[in-house]
C-alpha cells in the first residue's frame, strides 16, 4: 500500500484477535517495523503462527527502528501456547458431570474456537450468552474467522432440551463486570440461565489489574449458588496474548534495528524492555528511545531523538451523545458527588428587604438520610441563617451581592459539615427572591 512517500506492507503475527498483523513501513529515513500486540505461538488456535521468514527478511534490510510491545516484559520464559489451553479445557469438560460454563472475553476468538472444538469432540452443544459475545460470534462466523462444527451451536433458550452433561455455555463476565452475563448469572438475576448445583464454571481469563475484588466477589457468588469454579491459579485455563521475555528477545534478534522504541506499557516496563535490548547488544542506551504518551520522536538523516513536542493523546470521553465535551472539572464534580454526596441549600428571601422569608430548605443526596439525622439538619438550618445574616447587607435598602453570599454559604457550610461529619459533600446554595 502506497501512502504518499510511505510504502506499507504487513506481516503475520499471533495474538488473541484473529488475523493480527504487524506493519513494515518504508520511509525516506529508513524502514520502520511496527509489531502490534503479539506473541510467538507455534501451535495457535487458528493454525497460523507468526511469519518467521518475513521477520527474518525484514531484519536483513537493517531496519531503522523497531516498535515492540512491553505488556509482559516482566514475565520470564515464553508465552504458553493456545494448544495447551485447549488440552486443559478438554480435560475439564470431559470429566465434568454437569453443565460447563466457560467465561472469557468476547473478543478472544481463539478461546471460543477451542471451546467449540472440544465440545464437538465430546458431543456437547454450545450456547452463547451475553450481547457482546453473541454479536462477536456472529461477526466472526460471517468473516470465517470462527469455524463452527455442524450442529454444535444451539440457542440459549433451548439448552433445557439437552441433558446437563451435554451442554457448554460460553459467556462474558470473567472480570466481574457489572451487568455482564456471568455476573448476573452468579447473582441469580439472569432470565435464561440459573446456576444449578453441580455446574462447573471456568474463568478462562486472568483478572485485569484493578478487577481483582470484582472477580473474587464473582467467584464467591458462584460458590454460594452451588457451582464449582476453576480459574488460572488452579489450572492452565488462560494464556496471555502478549509476548514474554524470551519472545521479546527473539523479535529483537530477528529484526536487529538501529533504534528501538518500546511501546504498550507503563514507563517502568518500557525501561525494562530497553534494558533487555541493551543486554543483548542490539542497541545502546542512546539508540533506545522512550517517550511519554503524545511525545514526538523525530528522525532526521538517520538520527532519532525524543523531542519536547507533543500531540493530543489524552482520553476522549464519551457521555451520552457528547464526545469529548466532558472535561476535568465535570469529572471532578462527579467524583466528589460519588464520594461524599450533595447538600443543596435553598434560601428564600424577601425581594424588598433581603430578609429570609422562611426556614431554609435542605436537600441531601448521598450524604445523610435526613429523617435519621434531624439534629444535624436543625443545626445546619441555624448555621445557614447565621452565615446568611453575617454576609447580607446590614442596611435594608442596600442591594445584596447574592453571588458573594452564595460563595460564603458554600465555603462556610462546607467547613461546618466537615466538622460535624468529617465528610465533604458538594454544597450547592440557591437563593430565591420573592
Amino acid at each position: 500500500m502506497q501512502l504518499g512517500v510511505f510504502k506499507v506492507s504487513t506481516f503475520r503475527l499471533t495474538h488473541s484477535i484473529p488475523q493480527s498483523m504487524g506493519f513494515a513501513i518504508e520511509t525516506p529515513e529508513g524502514l520502520i517495523v511496527y509489531a502490534t500486540d503479539w506473541k510467538f505461538d507455534h501451535t495457535p488456535a487458528d493454525g497460523l503462527p507468526a511469519d518467521f521468514p518475513a521477520l527474518a527478511s525484514l531484519g536483513a534490510k537493517k531496519p531503522l527502528v523497531l516498535f515492540s510491545e512491553s505488556t509482559n516484559v516482566e514475565k520470564p520464559g515464553v508465552s504458553v501456547s493456545e494448544k495447551e489451553i485447549e488440552d486443559s479445557l478438554h480435560k475439564i469438560i470431559e470429566f465434568a458431570h454437569g453443565r460447563v460454563i466457560v467465561s472469557t472475553f468476547s473478543t478472544l476468538i481463539s478461546r471460543i474456537q477451542q471451546v467449540l472444538n472440544v465440545a464437538r469432540k465430546l458431543n456437547r452443544k454450545v450456547a452463547f450468552v451475553g450481547r457482546s459475545m453473541t454479536t462477536t460470534v456472529e461477526i466472526a462466523i460471517s468473516l470465517e474467522a470462527l469455524v463452527v462444527p455442524p450442529d454444535t451451536i444451539v440457542d440459549i433458550k433451548d439448552i433445557n432440551q439437552y441433558p446437563d452433561n451435554k451442554v457448554v455455555i460460553v459467556c462474558t463476565g470473567s472480570q466481574g463486570e457489572d451487568k455482564a452475563a456471568l455476573t448476573r448469572i452468579a447473582a441469580g438475576e439472569h432470565r435464561q440461565v440459573k446456576i444449578k448445583r453441580g455446574d462447573l464454571v471456568v474463568l478462562s481469563s486472568s483478572p485485569i489489574p484493578g478487577n481483582e475484588r470484582s472477580v473474587s466477589s464473582l467467584m464467591d457468588n458462584l460458590y454460594r449458588e452451588g457451582a464449582k469454579v476453576i480459574y488460572q491459579k488452579l489450572m492452565d485455563v488462560h494464556t496471555s496474548g502478549h509476548a514474554n521475555q524470551e519472545d521479546l528477545k527473539l523479535m529483537l534478534a530477528l529484526i536487529r534495528p538501529q533504534y528501538f522504541i518500546p511501546v504498550h506499557g507503563e514507563r517502568h516496563r518500557l525501561m525494562l524492555h530497553c534494558q533487555i535490548a541493551q543486554d543483548m547488544g542490539i542497541v545502546d542506551e542512546e539508540h533506545c528511545l522512550v517517550s511519554d504518551d503524545g511525545q514526538v520522536i523525530e528522525f532526521h538523516k538517520g538520527r532519532g531523538e525524543v523531542t519536547n513536542k507533543r500531540v493530543p493523546a489524552s482520553y476522549v470521553l464519551v457521555d451520552g451523545l457528547g464526545v469529548g465535551d466532558v472535561g476535568n472539572i465535570v469529572l471532578r464534580d462527579r467524583k466528589a458527588m460519588a464520594q461524599d454526596g450533595i447538600f443543596v441549600i435553598i434560601v428564600t428571601v424577601d425581594h424588598e428587604n433581603g430578609e429570609i422569608v422562611t426556614s431554609p430548605d435542605i436537600i441531601s443526596r448521598g450524604f445523610i438520610y435526613m429523617r435519621e439525622n434531624e439534629d444535624l439538619v436543625h443545626k445546619s438550618r441555624a448555621e445557614i441563617k447565621r452565615i446568611f445574616t453575617k454576609h447580607s447587607p446590614q442596611e435594608k435598602m442596600a442591594k445584596a451581592d447574592w453571588s458573594l453570599v452564595k460563595q460564603k454559604l458554600r465555603d462556610e457550610m462546607g467547613e461546618f459539615l466537615y466538622n460535624e461529619t468529617e465528610r465533604r459533600p458538594m454544597v450547592i446554595p440557591v437563593i430565591i427572591e420573592v
